[in-house]
């Protein structure tokens, strides 16, 4: 009579566990390497070079937009010509004429960032030209000071 128990031990079963666990766990690891270097080399334009600084500024900023309400300060854009106007109301201007600059913010791109200073005509206005610049979700930053007081305006723009 054949000996039962030994070939039942040589024909043990396998169970699949070990070797599905150990392959959930590689493709994990494999999946999270790469999301990390997915990750790692997209572009982080979304915040602004010295953020940290101006957070710290912010106090001042509010101060800055407070005193740009009562200042009657308009920022037009064309859509035909593309060209980006600022003009101040004779009315909020004093003896003396703004000077300043208006930063052009992308935040998807900071390589687009542009920055002009304020050459305002006799009637309070300003022509920028913006053609050059790619379409998309802009924000102009207009910051001038008059009499040594500070100020600074803010406004969305799409450029089509």
């Amino acid at each position: 009579m054949p000996d039962t128990t030994q070939t039942n031990r040589s024909r043990r079963k396998v169970e699949p566990w070990g070797i599905g666990i150990a392959i959930v766990l590689v493709v994990f690891v494999l999946l999270l390497i790469s999301f990390v270097m997915f990750a790692s080399m997209q572009n982080r334009d979304l915040v602004e070079t010295g953020y940290y600084q101006q957070g710290l500024d912010y106090d001042q900023r509010i101060e800055e937009l407070q005193r740009a309400q009562s200042s009657a300060v308009l920022i037009k854009l064309d859509q035909a010509t593309r060209q980006l106007t600022i003009s101040f109301i004779p009315d909020s201007l004093s003896t003396a004429m703004p000077t300043g600059e208006l930063h052009l913010y992308r935040p998807s791109n900071a390589e687009w960032d542009r920055t002009f200073d304020l050459n305002l005509d006799a009637n309070g206005m300003q022509v920028f030209n913006t053609q050059e610049l790619p379409k998309g979700a802009w924000t102009a930053k207009v910051s001038w000071t008059v009499n040594d007081q500070a100020y600074f305006y803010e406004q969305s723009l799409y450029f089509p």
